[in-house]
């Protein structure tokens, strides 16, 4: 609980001092002091996007605004309607949220995803929404959600 505390301390005063190039710069600077000071990880922000390096070597990125180039966002298909909103992403895991996206543009999302992804499947539509979730021969794993002009993509490696 305290460090989630710190952390939103850090991304208020990140964004207080986000006034200009050098405000940013040293903003940013603190937040990932205060960050690595939580725990064993290494820090880096560089403008909307934060990189997390555990002790082990794994990395979490969180932020941008593009269709990510990792492993695993290469495995699945790339969604080009809407605009990215978010994208957080690691060797294990990928979650993507992008907007404005037409009902049948996620439809059709979903068709492509179904080509290639049909063990365990499951469909759900509901007031506002749909979702499909399953995963492929190589035991990857998507669901995909949309509602109300939103589609949130996520994938993960299922290991043995």
């Amino acid at each position: 609980m305290k460090r989630i505390i710190a952390i939103l301390m850090a991304l208020a005063m990140l964004l207080a001092l986000a006034g200009c190039n050098i405000r940013k710069k040293i903003g940013e600077k603190l937040v990932e002091e205060m960050l690595e000071q939580g725990g064993d990880a290494e820090v880096d922000i560089d403008g909307d996007t934060m990189t997390i390096e555990g002790e082990d070597g794994s990395t979490t990125t969180i932020g941008g605004t593009e269709w990510p180039d990792s492993g695993l966002a290469k495995k699945i298909p790339e969604l080009k309607k809407g605009t990215v909103s978010y994208v957080m992403q690691s060797e294990e895991s990928l979650l993507l949220t992008i907007d404005s996206v037409e009902e049948d543009d996620a439809k059709n999302y979903i068709d492509e995803v179904k080509e290639d992804f049909t063990l365990d499947a499951y469909e759900m539509n509901y007031d506002g929404g749909f979702s499909y979730s399953a995963k492929n021969d190589s035991s990857l794993i998507i669901s995909v959600t949309y509602t109300d002009g939103t589609v949130m993509i996520t994938a993960s490696q299922e290991t043995p």
